[in-house]
């Protein structure tokens, strides 16, 4: 994908190309658990008139089960607001220092979704936040499993790239059937059983 190719010429739908990114990557991400992680621009091949060409499969990264459904939890709940329940997730992935200020790092946490509150979905730019997310573990000393830093450093390419196709996408929309559909299957009557 370079910036020099004329895509309205070659009668490509930018808004769709930019859909049919964003869904190849959610899918990598949330169902299939192993992704690209280096998915910058020069990596990417449009394949009209909507698909995906993906290079260079040399940096990626892996989210067993489990990881991914948490990672799920750990979305809604903090998109609900529910920050008792993304501190026990972190808890549970053991990321977090014994010594932590569990309160403070609450406290954090909601000021970080403060900002965004209010926020049209289109105007989330995810690398941004993404970047927050992270500045705000080091300060609590909390350890991100590798997964999720890679995760993180590919959504933000992959939103950058959706991003210069169709100004106006919004990541986060075409992300939430995924994650209602991750946390749906985590609480399957089969799951449970097992």
């Amino acid at each position: 994908l370079s910036a020099e190719v004329d895509l309205d010429a070659h009668g490509i739908d930018r808004r769709k190309l930019a859909r049919s990114l964003l869904d190849t990557f959610f899918h990598q991400y949330f169902e299939m658990g192993l992704f690209h992680a280096d998915p910058h621009s020069g990596n990417l091949l449009i394949q009209p008139p909507d698909k995906w060409g993906i290079l260079d499969f040399g940096q990626v990264g892996r989210l067993d089960p489990e990881m991914r459904s948490r990672l799920a939890m750990c979305l809604v709940a903090a998109t609900n607001r529910e920050l008792d329940l993304v501190v026990d997730i972190f808890d549970d992935l053991g990321t977090l220092p014994e010594d932590i200020n569990q309160e403070q790092l609450k406290s954090d946490l909601a000021n970080l979704l403060d900002k965004y509150y209010g926020t049209p979905i289109k105007r989330i730019r995810i690398g941004t936040l993404f970047e927050e997310i992270v500045s705000l573990a080091r300060q609590h000393r909390i350890v991100l499993p590798r997964g999720f830093i890679l995760l993180g450093k590919s959504l933000t390419s992959v939103g950058g790239v959706a991003l210069m196709l169709d100004p106006d996408c919004a990541p986060v929309e075409v992300i939430k059937p995924k994650l209602n559909r991750l946390l749906l299957e985590r609480v399957s009557p089969g799951r449970i059983a097992r």
